[in-house]
């Protein structure tokens, strides 16, 4: 009887089995129904600067007599990010975009960028100054197409952030008296 009920119980895990297996066949076949897609090179559009991280170095030489200077190297690190969309693009077109994009740009998502720089700083007597180092990093944006046997096209979006770079700013402080 036991033998039966164990039979029985493996019976219908494989045709449980089988019928997920079909399942995954048929949406696949749904999904690829268009033919695999080719992805189009990407077309840079627009190049956009955004400040992700400022720091303030102070210098007070209100009191001073002599020129205050040094050196200090400054790091930072961020992500190489692609971000991918448009309608109608799913995961594995949007797999497929980054893995274009990334050869196309020389990353890799998610890819730590570091960035060091040796900055000098001074003040001279009398003087109070805020160096603020922004750090900025760069994205590439543009659009591409998605190409399926059937003939049809889907448009994608892409955005990539590719460098990271320091800038500078000086500011001058009044001195109370």
């Amino acid at each position: 009887m036991n033998s039966e009920k164990g039979q029985t119980q493996i019976g219908i895990a494989i045709l449980v089995t089988i019928v997920i297996i079909v399942l995954l066949l048929c949406g696949l076949l749904f999904y690829f129904s268009k033919g695999l897609p080719q992805v189009g090179d990407p077309l840079e559009r627009a190049v956009e600067y955004q400040v992700d991280y400022v720091e303030d170095v102070p210098i007070d030489n209100c009191d001073g007599n002599n020129q205050v200077e040094y050196e200090d190297e400054k790091e930072y690190a961020e992500e190489h990010l692609i971000n991918v969309h448009g309608e109608g693009i799913g995961g594995i077109e949007a797999f497929l975009i980054s893995q274009k994009i990334e050869v196309h740009y020389g990353v890799q998502n998610k890819e730590i960028i570091r960035q060091r720089k040796k900055l000098h700083f001074s003040a001279g007597p009398g003087e109070n100054i805020i160096y603020h180092i922004k750090w900025t990093y760069m994205w590439k944006k543009g659009d591409g197409v998605v190409k399926y046997a059937d003939g049809s096209e889907e448009i994608y979006q892409f955005g990539v952030r590719t460098q990271l770079n320091p800038d500078v700013a000086i500011e001058k402080i009044a001195c109370s008296p």
